[in-house]
């Protein structure tokens, strides 16, 4: 839900001048699995902070309590003169625990700081800017991710499936510690089957342990037991 102060003159005044200095987000991070590259929200404040401060302007940023699956993070832009403007945005969990949370937080307040203050994402290419506007087809959406039948065609379910299926344990770690960034462009609606693929992809990891336990269990009975006939 949106709301402002009485009045945001100077509030408007500001941000007119603010984003006249902001540049784009730097897709600096790179997603291994799929072999490109985001704006992460670091990027993003690089973009814009310098602009809003020395315009007198801040944001403030606080994520509420989760509700029917769903995390709303409150974005507040505030200017020195006491006016503000304040929105909302909700995202929805996959497994709501401490992973999920900390990846949703991360999520909506890069795509609400961005669209608070008009930042988007640009190639980490000096010729990008002069390059040619793309077909209406090549947009993709503004928070970076793809729609799921895009995702689809590119293939992505299939190299997300491939990846957590040949990890071994360092390599899950790898995903769990880098989750938010291999995950940065598909669909939110993948976030929850992914994490269900790491957790059977662990679960098989322990169920091959335990087998290889127990074999070496009877290999070693087995072998006690004819060195005792002996």
């Amino acid at each position: 839900m949106f709301a402002q102060s009485e009045n945001i003159a100077a509030l408007s005044a500001s941000l007119a001048k603010a984003q006249g200095q902001i540049e784009g987000a730097v897709k600096g991070k790179e997603n291994p699995h799929f072999k490109s590259k985001y704006a992460d929200l670091s990027a993003v404040w690089e973009a814009c902070r310098e602009a809003l401060t020395t315009n007198g302007l801040a944001v403030i940023q606080s994520p509420g309590p989760i509700a029917e699956g769903r995390l709303e993070m409150t974005t507040m832009l505030v200017h020195s003169s006491g006016e503000w403007i304040r929105g909302a945005l909700t995202i929805p969990l996959g497994k709501v625990d401490a992973q999920a949370y900390g990846s949703a937080v991360t999520y909506a307040r890069r795509y609400a700081l961005a669209a608070f203050v008009g930042v988007s994402p640009e190639d980490d290419d000096g010729n990008a800017a002069a390059k040619a506007a793309p077909k209406r087809a090549e947009i993709v959406p503004t928070d970076g991710r793809k729609s799921a039948a895009q995702a689809k065609r590119d293939g992505d379910d299939v190299k997300i499936k491939a990846s957590i299926a040949e990890a071994d344990r360092a390599g899950l770690r790898d995903w769990h510690e880098n989750f938010d960034a291999y995950t940065a462009h598909v669909p939110f609606s993948w976030l929850d089957s992914v994490r269900d693929m790491m957790h059977d992809r662990l679960a098989d990891l322990d169920g091959a342990e335990a087998v290889a336990d127990a074999e070496r269990e009877m290999d070693d009975g087995f072998a006690g037991a004819i060195g005792r006939a002996a």
